[in-house]
């Protein structure tokens, strides 16, 4: 993996110039441009190329401890041993790094899980390199289900550090919320490919973080009942993926801005939304008519989305990092006369490849030029818009159901449904 580009704090450390040594002669911002085009294995090999370099990468703000690549080609019956060497050489770059990490991604076995390496790397990174973004990736051999991740049993109050506001797990199984205790600094949490027992467990972990703003769920429930509760008033993006029926869903956020459906199993009348920024009219997703799988995104452009530390929304919603479907249902509350919204939905609309089944848009003021120029936007393919018209006064109702009416006349639209409710 290539890390992305990083500053350098300004360093003490003064080496001695070799007239035949020409890098040693290369400003501090130079070196470290050159490294942020290099993995962190890559970053590390050059301390042998001079002097200059020995400790150019001790500096870098972001590591990436990878020994999943080595594990994808050993043999089954090597896999322990392996883990063991690598892991011995990601906690002597971790030691040797100095000054403090953005991020840190590590990737590793389960042996780390279980002897105690895996809790001293994050005590590490936290609690010494002050990282504020961290991932942890459990490695899952392709021989085996994702249901057997490895369990992730750590000490209370290991992701407490002040320090730290994003965490994303994956491939691990949880059993109660201890590690994640007054985790008051977190903003950002990702659980992917998570297994848990029951939902109530779940509700549990995501109890514990009072002062998330976002959260991503790909979680996989062993007990197929339950509860699943989110109450977090300064959520503002939600994504949720599980596969597993569950009895009910509850969600209360007053901040939610985004809510993203990946694929969710509950029937309509037993998911509970009290989120005042979301409008949800229909609720086709959960019409039982074989459509509780089809991806949905709700979503209320916001200051919060034009945001630049949040556009992580922008980043997951774009990725496929889950390895599931686009979007098929779009819903969305837009101001289209603050331009800063209308560039955020041309965003949002571009980020579907295959068109949507339906779109669904909530004007805050008026809209029929908007539609119109929406509509022919070749990027999108709508079979189905819904336009909000019953809370118009009836001069406005009138006239907005006939510039709809005017817009079907048109050929350009023969397979497009525009509707009035």
């Amino acid at each position: 993996m290539t890390a992305p580009s990083s500053s350098s704090p300004r360093r003490n450390h003064q080496y001695p110039i070799d007239d035949h040594d020409l890098i040693s002669k290369l400003p501090d911002e130079l070196l470290q441009m050159v490294l942020s085009n290099l993995s962190t294995e890559e970053a590390v090999r050059t301390s042998v190329l001079s002097s200059r370099w020995v400790d150019v990468w001790k500096w870098r703000s972001y590591l990436v401890l990878d020994m999943n690549m080595v594990l994808d080609s050993t043999p089954k019956e090597r896999l322990q041993q392996v883990s063991v060497q690598w892991a011995r050489l990601m906690t002597k770059v971790i030691n040797n790094h100095r000054g403090r990490l953005e991020r840190c991604t590590i990737q590793h076995y389960k042996s780390q899980c279980k002897d105690g390496t895996l809790q001293s790397w994050i005590d590490s990174v936290t609690g010494l390199k002050h990282t504020k973004d961290l991932t942890l990736i459990n490695y899952i051999p392709a021989i085996r289900h994702y249901k057997r991740a490895n369990l992730l049993s750590l000490h209370p109050y290991t992701f407490s550090h002040h320090s730290l506001s994003s965490l994303s797990l994956c491939g691990f199984s949880l059993i109660g919320p201890d590690a994640f205790c007054k985790c008051k600094n977190l903003k950002t949490l990702n659980l992917i490919n998570i297994v848990i027992s029951q939902a109530s467990v779940l509700s549990g972990v995501l109890a514990a973080f009072s002062s998330l703003e976002v959260i991503v769920l790909n979680v996989n429930f062993l007990n197929p009942r339950g509860v699943l509760k989110i109450e977090n008033n300064n959520l503002k993006f939600l994504q949720l993926s599980y596969l597993n029926e569950i009895d009910r869903m509850e969600v209360y956020a007053t901040c939610l801005d985004v809510l993203a459906i990946r694929c969710i199993k509950v029937k309509r009348d037993n998911f509970i939304l009290v989120a005042p920024n979301i409008e949800v009219n229909k609720n086709s997703w959960l019409d039982n008519h074989s459509r509780n799988d089809c991806p949905h995104l709700y979503c209320n452009v916001s200051s919060f989305l034009a945001q630049v530390e949040t556009n992580i929304w922008h980043k997951i919603l774009g990725s496929d990092f889950i390895d599931m479907r686009r979007y098929a249902y779009l819903s969305v509350s837009v101001d289209i006369t603050d331009p800063k919204e209308v560039e955020i939905l041309e965003e949002v609309l571009l980020m579907w490849t295959n068109g949507l089944l339906e779109l669904e848009i909530f004007f805050k003021e008026e809209f029929c030029a908007f539609v119109s120029r929406l509509v022919m936007q070749k990027p999108v393919i709508v079979l189905n818009m819904m336009i909000e018209t019953s809370s118009f006064p009836p001069t406005k109702k009138f006239n907005a159901e006939a510039a709809v009416a005017k817009l079907m006349e048109l050929k350009y639209y023969k397979n497009v449904k525009i509707e009035c409710f």
